[in-house]
Order: C-alpha cells, then sequence, then structure tokens
C-alpha cells in the first residue's frame, strides 16, 4: 500500500469536509443575522407604535404632544422637556430602525408621518433634534424636510 497516496487522499478528504462544514456554517451565519435584523426591526417598529399609545393613553402627554405639535416654542419649561423626550424617543427608534439595514420605505413613512404632523415637530427637530442625533442620521431626517445641514 502506497502511505503517501493514502495521505493526499486523507488530506483531500479533510479538507473538502472542512470546506463543507465552513459553507454550512457561513449559511447559518447569514441566516442567523437575517432573522436578528428581522427582529430587531419588529421591535423596533412595536416601539413606536407604544409611544404613539402611551400619548394618547395619558391625558397630560396628549396635552403636552398636541400643543407641543402646533407650537414647541411657547411650551412651558417642563413640558418643553416631556416632548423632548416624547420625541427623542421616537426619532431615536427611527434612527435605530434606519440603522439596521433599513427598508427605505418603512423609515420614511415613520419619519415623515411625525414630521408631518405640525410645525412644532419642525421647529422641535430645528432646535432641539438635529443637535442629539448623529451626523449622517440628522442629514437624512434634513433630506426629508429640504433643509440644507446647519
Amino acid at each position: 500500500m502506497d502511505y503517501g497516496l493514502v495521505s493526499i487522499l486523507s488530506q483531500t478528504v479533510t479538507g473538502v469536509a472542512t470546506l463543507a462544514v465552513a459553507a454550512f456554517l457561513s449559511f447559518q451565519l447569514r441566516l442567523q443575522r437575517k432573522e436578528s435584523i428581522a427582529s430587531a426591526q419588529s421591535e423596533l417598529t412595536n416601539g413606536l407604535a407604544e409611544i404613539g399609545r402611551d400619548i394618547y393613553k395619558d391625558g397630560e402627554l396628549t396635552d403636552i404632544y398636541l400643543r407641543g405639535i402646533t407650537k414647541y416654542e411657547i411650551l412651558s419649561k417642563e413640558d418643553k422637556h416631556r416632548f423632548n423626550i416624547m420625541l427623542w424617543s421616537y426619532f431615536m427608534q427611527i434612527q435605530q430602525l434606519w440603522e439596521t439595514d433599513y427598508e427605505e420605505d418603512k423609515v420614511k413613512t415613520y419619519a415623515n408621518t411625525m414630521l408631518n404632523t405640525g410645525e412644532g415637530i419642525i421647529s422641535w427637530w430645528e432646535n432641539m433634534g438635529r443637535h442629539v442625533f448623529p451626523g449622517e442620521f440628522t442629514m437624512y431626517i434634513d433630506s426629508l424636510l429640504d433643509i440644507e445641514s446647519k
């Protein structure tokens, strides 16, 4: 028996088996990543809905929100703070959705839904929002509003 030939053959079989395992693991990792992204996007979408529910379940928050979307500047210090937190939370969910292999149409819809709610939202974005989010996301939201980056 030629041990050199057996050795080469066994090394070849081992190499092919290793490549097969690597290909399988690569496929599994891609599948897990897709599932992870889908799960994260679902959680973020649910978070957006939850913020909306919170605003309308709590009469005080509803009042602050309704006054804020029309005249952000006239809110009292405390009400402005609560309004800021509400919108920061909403846009944080959108930002995270945007960063998670986003579906552009979905992100755009959620952002535009809030941005088109009232002049107070635009005032909030210009005075507060655009200063607390990362540059690329700020440029994205600005592009939806047709605002040149400041």
